[in-house]
C-alpha cells in the first residue's frame, strides 16, 4: 500500500513508483494523499489535497473485503496535511494488526536542499510522532537534520545521525542526499552494520527521485534482500533513470522510457561497509 502524492502528468509519489513496483512483481494499492495536475516545482500546479476522511474511506473499503491481511508492507511520502499523517499512522496500525509481519516504510518528505516546503505542523508531526513508528526510515540529509535536531550536511555527520534515528525504534535507517559537490552521498544502518554509496552527481530535475529510491529499496528487502544490496540495487536503478533525464533532457523522470534500467540497472555502486 503506497500512500503518497500523485500526479496526472509527470512521475512523483505514487506515479513514480506504481509501475516500477509492478515490473518487479508487485501489487500496488495506491492512495493518494494530494493529486495535482503536476509537481509544483513547474511554477503552477492544479488539483488539491485529499481529505483524511477520504483516505479511511478507502482503507475502510479494502478492510471490507478482508485484504488487509493480504498487505505485506505500508510505503508512505508526501502528506499534503498533518491530519493525513495521523490517519496513516492509523492505517499503519491496522494494516499491523491484520498483518504482524507487514513493514512500514516512511519517506518522511519535508524538504530539500536546506529548506522546508512543507507547513509546520507537519515537520512537527514527523518528528514527533510518525518517525518513531516507521521500521525503515529514509530521510534525506534535511529531512534527517529536523529529525535529530542537528545539521546533517556532511556524510560524517550523516553515519553520526544514524544511531539517534535508529534509536528512535527504526530497523532500517538511510539517509540520502548528502552531496559533496562531485557526488552524491547515501548512508544506510541496520542491527548488523552501516553502509554507504557513492555516485557521481547528475544535474537532472530529480522530483520523484526520493520516492522512486524509496519504493525500490523496499521492494528488495520484501524479497529477503540483505540491507547493503537492496541499497546497491535502489541507488543504481535512480542513477540509471537521471542517467537517461539527462540524456533526453526531460522535465520529469523518464520512469516509462527507463524501465528497464529500473529492472537491470546498467551501472552498479556497491555499498561498502563502515567500520
Amino acid at each position: 500500500m503506497s500512500i503518497q502524492s500523485n500526479v496526472t502528468t509527470g512521475h512523483v509519489g505514487n506515479a513514480a513508483i506504481t509501475l516500477p513496483l509492478q515490473r518487479l512483481g508487485f501489487e500496488v494499492w495506491p492512495v493518494d494523499t494530494v493529486r495535482f495536475s503536476n509537481h509544483p516545482a513547474h511554477g503552477s500546479c492544479t488539483g488539491q489535497i485529499t481529505s483524511a476522511c477520504e483516505i479511511t474511506a478507502l482503507i475502510d473499503g479494502i478492510e471490507q473485503r478482508a485484504l488487509l491481511q493480504s498487505c505485506t508492507a505500508v510505503l508512505s511520502g508526501y502528506l499534503g496535511s498533518a491530519k493525513n499523517g495521523r490517519i496513516i499512522s492509523e492505517i499503519v496500525n491496522r494494516v499491523k494488526t491484520k498483518n504482524k509481519r507487514a513493514l512500514f516504510l516512511c519517506d518522511p518528505v519535508m524538504g530539500d536542499n536546506g529548506k522546508p516546503y512543507v507547513e509546520n505542523d507537519i515537520l512537527t508531526f514527523f518528528k514527533e510522532k510518525m518517525a518513531a513508528s516507521a521500521d525503515i526510515l529514509t530521510p534525506n540529509n534535511y529531512e534527517a537534520s529536523v529529525l535529530i535536531g542537528e545539521p546533517v550536511n556532511t556524510k560524517q555527520k550523516a553515519i553520526k545521525a544514524l544511531p539517534a534515528l535508529c534509536a528512535k525504534g527504526v530497523k532500517v535507517a538511510i539517509i540520502t542526499g548528502i552531496d559533496t559537490n562531485r557526488s552524491i552521498q547515501t548512508v544506510a544502518r541496520d542491527e548488523i552494520g552501516t553502509w554507504s554509496v557513492s555516485t557521481p552527481k547528475i544535474s537532472v530535475a530529480s522530483s520523484g527521485a526520493g520516492d522512486l529510491f524509496s519504493a525500490l529499496f523496499l521492494a528488495k528487502y520484501l524479497d529477503g534482500n540483505s540491507t547493503p544490496y537492496a541499497l546497491s540495487y535502489a541507488i543504481s536503478a535512480v542513477y540509471g533513470v537521471l542517467g537517461v533525464a539527462q540524456e533526453l533532457s526531460a522535465p520529469d523522470l523518464p520512469i516509462v522510457a527507463a524501465q528497464e534500467l529500473i529492472l537491470s540497472p546498467q551501472k552498479h555502486f556497491p555499498a561498502v561497509s563502515i567500520t
